[in-house]
């Protein structure tokens, strides 16, 4: 029977049945290519390719023992490592499309795939292994991670905290800030013989030993899920990052809301310092608008998620990055003391009534950098300049342009050499605007930079990391 025939409502069976289906296949290709020993079948969902979500496999393979994962192609360190990007041709019976675009094969795998892959990622980043098949052994072997809890209730199981050792897990929730009930945490288990001492100790050494980073990330690697507690049935464990010996970074995925509503009160997210929502629903951010108060850092996919939580209540945010264009009246209406770094879009540009109520705000004076995505240069822009007094980023997109300041009173403008003419309007206009005590100009091509060689890529560093686009 082929892999994908049966029951198709029973995720178990089909990735049983796709196991199959794939060391039949590996025995042909070991027979074809005799100097390869490990294969690796990966998986991956582009959430925003336009094909209804498929799933998408690839294969990567070696010819050692070792498992070629992660992947990097033509990498100098790995070069036994391959795929069919920079491998040899792979046999027929071996494409990797003979797993069909069918929704039973999504609800098989989706779960398995990482959260927010896209094309344009590395394989490493976007694939997640699946099933490892090995020369000379008949039976492949299942690796795939739960990526996304929410989808595979079935398969969650949260690790409950012993009677024994709650106060001291309270003490580290109730002062996230101290090291102090860390250490004592992190003696008591490491006195009854449990890793996560050993991984807490080594995190919170002032000196740690290559050795002892090592230790750690194996650790962390193998019992994420059991540490993340109450967190796992709603957040990505392969993005999740732990500090100090506790969760630091959580990304939430697209969990049902009765999911999120359950998981919002666990105290687990005491030490959670960075926040990032990988979902659609405003209400997902109001869930937990109380808990994500004394988050630093907070990413989100449009504004308006922060904006009817944040008239209310004034979040301790220190940056916010939003990272789909959206209307910025949202962002005049939230209460942030803390901000200082802010990364966001606007439609059409931002009009002069917002700029009002955004340089009004209290914490519009201490922002240290603001980028702004617009489609093109608003007319009310010099008064942004004006009235920001750190770093200043702009991308307007459909002009292809970038505004940068440069100093307190130095502008850049950058432009690719095919639109130098729309570049000296706007430095004209800015001039005008700014007046005699600024000194606007033309910067470097923006093609002279190999980062920027293309707009896509100028938007692709600007939401990653805005220090890159400078």
């Amino acid at each position: 029977m082929s892999a994908w025939n049966g029951d198709s409502t029973r995720p178990d069976l089909f990735i049983e049945r796709v196991g199959v289906e794939f060391a039949r296949r590996a025995r042909v290709f070991f027979e074809h290519d005799r100097q390869m020993q490990t294969i690796v079948l990966c998986v991956a969902q582009y959430m925003a390719d336009g094909r209804a979500d498929e799933i998408h496999f690839r294969l990567t393979w070696s010819n050692t023992a070792a498992v070629p994962w992660p992947h990097a192609c033509h990498s100098a360190e790995v070069d036994a490592h391959f795929c069919r990007r920079c491998g040899p041709k792979l046999p027929d019976p071996f494409r990797e499309d003979w797993l069909p675009a069918r929704p039973e094969v999504t609800r098989a795998f989706a779960s398995f795939s990482k959260e927010g892959a896209e094309r344009s990622t590395p394989m490493s980043q976007s694939y997640a292994p699946l099933f490892v098949a090995r020369r000379g052994v008949t039976d492949v072997k299942f690796v795939g991670q739960l990526q996304r809890p929410w989808q595979r209730p079935d398969l969650v199981r949260v690790r409950a905290v012993s009677p024994e050792l709650a106060p001291l897990f309270a003490d580290v929730y109730r002062r996230p800030e101290s090291d102090e009930p860390r250490h004592v945490l992190a003696d008591r288990l490491q006195a009854m013989g449990d890793p996560r001492g050993t991984f807490i100790a080594y995190q919170l050494h002032p000196d740690p030993t290559p050795a002892m980073l090592a230790e750690a990330d194996r650790l962390e690697e193998a019992h994420r899920n059991d540490w993340l507690g109450a967190l796992l049935p709603i957040v990505s464990p392969s993005v999740c990052r732990f500090t100090r010996g506790f969760v630091d970074t959580a990304v939430i995925g697209e969990a049902p809301q009765s999911v999120v509503d359950a998981a919002s009160i666990a105290p687990e997210w005491a030490t959670v310092e960075t926040v990032e929502f990988r979902t659609r629903f405003d209400s997902t951010t109001q869930t937990f608008s109380s808990q994500f108060r004394s988050a630093r850092h907070v990413i989100v996919d449009s504004t308006g998620m922060l904006y009817e939580q944040g008239t209310e209540c004034a979040w301790a945010m220190e940056s916010v990055r939003c990272r789909t264009v959206f209307r910025t009246h949202y962002l005049a209406g939230i209460q942030c003391p803390n901000l200082r770094r802010l990364t966001t879009g606007a439609y059409y540009g931002v009009e002069r009534h917002i700029v009002n109520e955004l340089i009004d705000k209290p914490w519009w004076s201490q922002l240290d950098e603001v980028s702004l995505l617009l489609s093109r240069p608003s007319h009310a822009l010099a008064e942004m300049i004006a009235a920001t007094p750190g770093r200043l980023r702009l991308v307007a997109w459909q002009d292809r342009l970038v505004v940068l300041r440069v100093a307190p009173n130095r502008v850049d403008v950058r432009a690719f050499p095919s639109d130098r003419a729309t570049a000296a309007s706007l430095i004209e206009t800015l001039q005008t605007g700014l007046g005699a005590d600024w000194q606007v100009g033309p910067g470097v091509d923006l093609s002279e930079a190999p980062e920027f060689d293309e707009l896509g890529h100028i938007l692709r560093h600007f939401f990653d990391d805005p220090e890159d686009a400078a």
